[in-house]
């Protein structure tokens, strides 16, 4: 709802009242959580400094990290554990976030296996 006063001559003399219906963008919200929530790629949303604002349940099983203890952390703390992947991973973020499309295939920080890449897409 916005509210704005109606002023003639300098009086106030009543209210112009604008009702939106939200409806429909609760039940879009809800959808693209439940996306994000059941997908089997790991999603993170992160603020424009690379702070985590949203990690799903499969960015999870892939890092480790349950979304309380990463909501909040810089992304690159959490994925590049070593120094091998760290600086590749400062860059990539640095690209995606001034908008760029990145793709990085790196070692998942969980397993030691070499033959489970993990493949990151930002943009």
């Amino acid at each position: 709802m916005v509210s704005v006063p109606v002023v003639v001559s300098e009086e106030r003399v009543g209210f112009v009242v604008i009702y939106v219906d939200i409806g429909e963008i609760q039940t879009q919200k809800r959808y693209y959580e439940a996306l994000v929530e059941a997908s089997p790629v790991a999603i993170v949303l992160m603020a424009p400094d690379g702070t985590v604002t949203s990690w799903n349940p499969a960015a999870e099983r892939l890092f480790g990290y349950s979304a309380e203890e990463a909501i909040g952390r810089d992304i690159d703390d959490l994925v590049a554990t070593t120094d091998e992947v760290r600086a590749e991973a400062l860059v990539g973020t640095k690209r995606g976030m001034s908008g760029s499309l990145v793709h990085i295939i790196t070692q998942s920080p969980t397993t030691s296996t070499p033959a489970y890449p993990a493949r990151s897409s930002a943009m």
